[in-house]
């Protein structure tokens, strides 16, 4: 059904029409006064408007009629096709000067002409808007692979993700909001002021809800959203009024949430923003998945496989690392070197199932012993090598010694019902009292283990 609208006072020859209107599937509805001639455009979808020319200088001088009827296509009814007294139709694009002694056929053929181009005009324009938006969507491709794949660097990677979709979403800022403990650890996600934890539970809200069930979201109101939560959708300094909101997902396993907040005043978002985001969330997770496989090959590169401690190839790092420290600020550290006494028979008595075991078990008892600044490393075989910062040689004896009452006392392999217990030798050798250099530390630390390894065992001794 098309509806017109006829702006007369019922004097025209158009209301002779509305019979052969109807037949056509045309509505014909007429009104005169101001007021209810808006009221009735902005209620309606019309596809015409015609207008008697003796009210035609009266709505041109409305503002509000002229707002509201913007791109509406009007047919002015004047007394001759030459109008001189009217100047609505010449201001308006869309309006068309007709002798208001027009025929029906003549009518007809208007109608028809009008309504057939608007539908032209509007398929023209959702071809536009189409060609628009694919326009955009292959810059932000564009603009986000080419910095995708120029740089590793995750912090840099989702800031050029997150604020090309920001700047064409027209919004105000964006966040990220992880649920993955693993992801939390990698070093770019725990130093940006961006990215925050979200631990998810069933609480109503917005990153919630696209957590749970891996489905985008669109809040244009925020305030007339009960999904909202003050606690969780918030964000610093910043008062929250609509949200875009797009699961992170990583190996098919919702990980996160990506968000863009505050459209630009004036405008709401649509499926359009809610497309850039997705988009941009894709190439977000697999910036987060990169950073993590790299902080996984680090880890394993300076993790050892069975105990989790650090192993040598760190522990060399780690060294120097405590002497160009203790240069630059004059003070000192100690080496532990720890052997534990006898574990060959644990291994030819018990196998070595159960010796690596024990090893993984002396591994947790020397870090429950230590403080969190102190390096804890396996050496190879039985052997721990332990970086004590800001530890004079005394102050070392006294860890060393506590180290060894620990194990001394400590039952192993408990779990398996078979109460093993061993005892340790270690050795200390303290920078720069000691050695001055890497090498010399090392080895006067090791033969300082090696010296209680062959003399009583369950021992400490210093370097000497």
């Amino acid at each position: 059904m098309h509806n017109i609208l006829l702006i007369d006072r019922g004097d025209t020859s158009i209301h002779k029409f509305k019979k052969s209107l109807t037949n056509k599937g045309i509505s014909l509805t007429n009104e005169h006064r101001l007021n209810e001639v808006i009221g009735h455009i902005r209620e309606n979808k019309l596809d015409l408007i015609v207008i008697d020319n003796t009210l035609a200088p009266k709505l041109g001088k409305s503002k509000k009629f002229i707002q509201v009827s913007n791109n509406i296509p009007k047919l002015v009814l004047t007394d001759s096709a030459n109008i001189k007294d009217s100047t609505l139709w010449i201001k308006d694009s869309s309006s068309y000067p007709v002798d208001k002694r027009i025929t029906l056929k003549e009518f007809h053929s208007w109608v028809s002409r009008i309504i057939k181009n608007r539908a032209i005009e509007h398929d023209n324009r959702d071809l536009q808007t189409k060609l628009d938006t694919k326009e955009k969507e292959l810059d932000f491709f564009y603009n986000i692979t080419r910095v995708f794949n120029s740089t590793s660097d995750m912090d840099k990677s989702l800031d050029a993700i997150m604020n090309k979709a920001l700047k064409m979403t027209e919004s105000k800022a964006w966040t990220i909001l992880l649920n993955d403990a693993t992801l939390l650890k990698v070093k770019p996600v725990k130093a940006s002021k961006k990215i925050r934890q979200y631990t998810f539970d069933k609480r109503i809200s917005i990153a919630g809800e696209v957590m749970d069930k891996g489905v985008p979201l669109i809040i244009t109101n925020t305030a007339q959203d009960k999904r909202y939560n003050e606690k969780v959708d918030k964000y610093p300094r910043m008062k929250i009024n609509s949200v875009l909101c797009a699961p992170l997902i990583i190996n098919n396993k919702i990980v996160g949430v990506a968000e863009i907040i505050n459209k630009k005043p004036g405008k709401v978002f649509n499926d359009i923003d809610m497309n850039i985001l997705v988009n941009a969330s894709h190439y977000v997770s697999m910036a987060i998945k990169r950073a993590l496989l790299y902080y996984k090959i680090e880890e394993i590169s300076i993790t050892d496989d069975l105990t989790n401690l650090y192993n040598i190839r760190y522990l060399d790092q780690a060294v120097d690392i405590e002497i160009e420290r203790a240069r630059r600020y004059r003070s000192m550290f100690s080496l532990v070197f720890m052997d534990i006494d006898n574990f060959k028979k644990v291994n030819d008595r018990y196998g070595h199932l159960v010796g690596s075991r024990v090893l993984i078990e002396m591994a947790q008892l020397l870090q429950e012993g230590l403080r969190k600044v102190d390096v804890v490393s396996r050496y190879g075989g039985d052997e721990f090598v332990i970086i004590l910062p800001q530890t004079p040689r005394d102050s070392s004896f006294m860890v060393a010694n506590r180290l060894r009452r620990m194990i001394e006392k400590f039952v192993f392999s408990r779990d398996e019902k078979l109460s093993i217990k061993l005892t340790a030798s270690l050795g200390i050798a303290s920078y720069p009292d000691d050695a001055n250099n890497k090498v010399d530390l090392l080895k006067l630390a090791d033969g300082a283990m090696y010296r209680g390894k062959f003399s009583t065992k369950n021992v400490v001794f210093s370097a000497s």
